[in-house]
């Protein structure tokens, strides 16, 4: 299911517990995508510090969503950060969880693509090791899962992250 995130009528969630290093340039979470002229999906830190979901089909932009600026990620902190996505929703068919704020977004593909990503999935960049992480940053939990989790699911699961990491 990794190969069909970028595809019509994807569903997904990611969530990390992520100790930023630094900012000021975009930092990938995990992707599929690597350079922006290929087909893939990828889920980063923009340069504003807010975690984002670009989809891209050949290299045309089919989807571009960033969290709302009040979920912007912190430095030098440990941030929740939770994406989960179902493309066949439309208007509030993302939701975004940070620390325990909620916010939702469209969903909707533009045009999606129907071949395979150009990558496998890597964690801590955009795909095949393109814009990673910044130095001293920190990925303590990561989860991606095949369906998109209830706003339930991830406020149980980020409780039982606090108590298990003590934040």
């Amino acid at each position: 299911w990794m190969q069909t995130l970028h595809k019509d009528n994807a569903v997904l969630t990611v969530i990390s517990l992520l100790w930023i290093g630094g900012t000021g340039t975009t930092q990938g979470l995990t992707g599929t995508l690597g350079a922006n002229t290929n087909t893939g999906f990828i889920h980063f830190i923009s340069t504003g510090q807010r975690a984002s979901i670009n989809v891209r089909n050949a290299g045309t932009l089919v989807v571009n969503q960033a969290a709302p600026a009040a979920h912007a990620l912190a430095t030098g902190v440990w941030n929740f950060v939770g994406a989960a996505l179902d493309e066949s929703v439309g208007a509030n068919g993302v939701l975004w969880q940070k620390d325990g704020l909620l916010a939702f977004g469209t969903s909707t593909y533009t045009s999606p693509a129907s071949i395979v990503a150009t990558f496998r999935m890597q964690l801590g960049s955009l795909g095949i090791t393109v814009l990673p992480l910044s130095a001293n940053s920190r990925l303590a939990v990561f989860v991606v899962a095949s369906r998109q989790w209830s706003r339930l699911e991830h406020h149980r699961f980020r409780q039982a992250i606090r108590r298990r990491f003590l934040i």
